[in-house]
C-alpha cells in the first residue's frame, strides 16, 4: 500500500486525490469485513438454533422419563477433557509452540 502511495506522490498527484483513494480502500475493506461479519452471524445463529432445539429435546426426554440422567460420568468426562486440554496447552507453551 505504501508503494502505491509513494508512486502517486512521485507522479505529483494532489493530497485530495490520495485522501480519496485512501477512503476508497477503507470502504472496500469495510465492505469485505461486513460480508465476513454477516457470515459469522449466520453461523452463530444456526449453531444457537441447533443448541436450543437439542436442549429442548433433551428436556422433553428427561421429563417424559425416557432418560435417566446421571451427571457423575458426564462431569468426570468434562473434567478429564479440561485437564487434557490444559495439559496440552501447558506442554505447547513449555516447548515454545
Amino acid at each position: 500500500m505504501s508503494l502505491l502511495l509513494g508512486l502517486l506522490e512521485a507522479l505529483g498527484v494532489g493530497g485530495s486525490v490520495m485522501g480519496a483513494a485512501g477512503l476508497v480502500v477503507l470502504a472496500l475493506y469495510l465492505y469485505k469485513g461486513a460480508g465476513l461479519a454477516t457470515t459469522v452471524a449466520t453461523l452463530t445463529a444456526s449453531t444457537l438454533t441447533y443448541v436450543v432445539v437439542s436442549l429442548v429435546v433433551l428436556a422433553v426426554a428427561i421429563g417424559a422419563g425416557w432418560l435417566d440422567p446421571h451427571p457423575g460420568p458426564f462431569l468426570a468426562f468434562v473434567q478429564d477433557l479440561f485437564e487434557t486440554i490444559v495439559k496440552m496447552g501447558a506442554d505447547a507453551v513449555a516447548s515454545g509452540f
